[in-house]
């Protein structure tokens, strides 16, 4: 796989959660254009910064995405949505503050060049390593991991993904770590090209990566808010891709986990945005007492979590399988804790809406079933979608299953 397939896939994945955006968004009458309008300019100011590796410009369209992603949240018009869509904004402008301060001092350190496309700079560690060049990078990979959502610049996560509408959600958790991660990929190249480093910054990521894992497993133990849970996981899997940067995957690994990443989050939060309206309330306990539900808004939601974890076929567990395959080539035999967390993670999800399935069947309720019935359609076309991914890669990577 290669950055043109990513780009591909993601505008497929961009293109459904827009039609829901469009046909099945409960606010329809509610400012319907300018927020379209403001989903186009995120995923193509995304996109841009796919196809650059500049990283003066990455960080103009990652900076541009954080105040488009902010107005997209406030959108939701409650007063507590407005606060966590400033919270973000502040949060995530302080985490790329530190990384325009981090390319700052790269660029001065890197004296051969004034130019800051990663070619030109690797070019520059490789024939004049220095403190400068070594800490404007440690700078840029700590500010750009915040906007990950790696732990300790992670607070951010669970409220806006919990307060936004779920279209949004899936658009800002899919598509801003992918975008951040191609940046990081490249950050990390610079680092592994210096001589005798202090410090070698994947690490760095690596421990983020695991200490967000464990934070994500520990604070869905105690969530009593379906919305949350999602949020979650989705901060699970961005732990994750912190492990996946430390590794420094071969391109086609890396690509195809990028793509699991956007496959996951979206369906995540689109079939929790169908359950979240039929079951009326995001309260798990509350939801536990509801009289009836729908059986398919619950099985869709099962089946998002279980492609994000544990289905054989599904991306994000080929993801995993490709992780180990390469942590065992490189005699790494620790890298087994990742699939362990994760399939912890979904048991400890699973315990918490397990009883769902008890709860009496019912139709969608009446005031709701149009706008539910085009969510259903949509969804089950990003669940296809990703399960057409997952077989993807079953004939891509032919030799998945081999140690060699």
């Amino acid at each position: 796989m290669n950055l043109f397939a990513l780009t591909v896939f993601g505008a497929a994945v961009f293109l459904f959660l827009f039609l829901i955006m469009v046909f099945a968004f409960r606010r329809t009458e509610d400012k319907a254009a300018y927020r379209l309008l403001l989903a186009v300019f995120f995923i193509t100011v995304l996109f841009l910064s796919w196809q650059t590796e500049d990283f003066a410009l990455q960080w103009v369209f990652i900076e541009a995405s954080s105040m488009i992603s902010a107005l997209l949240v406030s959108m939701s018009r409650t007063e507590k949505s407005v606060v966590v869509a400033w919270r973000f904004l502040l949060l995530n402008s302080f985490g790329l503050g530190l990384a325009f301060l981090g390319l700052v001092i790269l660029s001065y350190g890197d004296k051969s060049s004034l130019s800051m496309g990663f070619t030109d700079l690797l070019n520059g560690v490789k024939t004049g390593h220095n403190t400068f060049i070594e800490a404007g990078i440690w700078l840029a990979v700590f500010g750009f991991s915040a906007k990950l959502g790696l732990f300790p610049n992670h607070f951010w996560v669970s409220d806006t993904y919990a307060e936004s509408p779920s279209p949004v959600s899936a658009l800002i958790s899919a598509f801003v770590s992918s975008s951040v991660c191609l940046i990081l990929r490249n950050l990390l190249k610079l680092d592994m090209a210096m001589q005798n480093p202090h410090f070698i910054s994947g690490k760095g990521l690596l421990i983020m990566g695991f200490i967000t894992m464990l934070y994500s497993i520990l604070t869905s133990q105690q969530t009593k808010d379906i919305r949350r849970l999602a949020a979650q996981s989705a901060l699970f899997h961005s732990g994750v891709l912190g492990v996946i940067l430390y590794l420094n995957l071969p391109d086609d690994v890396f690509y195809f986990a990028l793509a699991a990443n956007i496959a996951s989050k979206s369906l995540t939060f689109s079939s929790l945005g169908i359950f979240r309206v039929d079951a009326g309330s995001r309260d798990i306990p509350v939801i536990r007492d509801l009289p009836a539900l729908n059986r398919y808004s619950t099985g869709m939601l099962l089946a998002g979590l279980c492609m994000a974890f544990i289905v054989p076929v599904s991306p994000v567990f080929l993801s995993d399988m490709m992780i180990i395959k390469e942590g065992a080539a490189r005699g790494a035999y620790w890298i087994l804790v990742l699939p362990f967390l994760g399939l912890v993670q979904f048991l400890v999800i699973f315990y918490k809406i397990y009883p769902f399935l008890d709860i009496r069947h019912r139709p969608f309720p009446e005031s709701e079933k149009s706008m539910l019935m085009k969510r259903m359609v949509l969804t089950g076309i990003l669940f296809f979608l990703s399960l057409g991914l997952g077989c993807f890669g079953f004939t891509f990577f032919p030799d998945l299953w081999s140690l060699r």
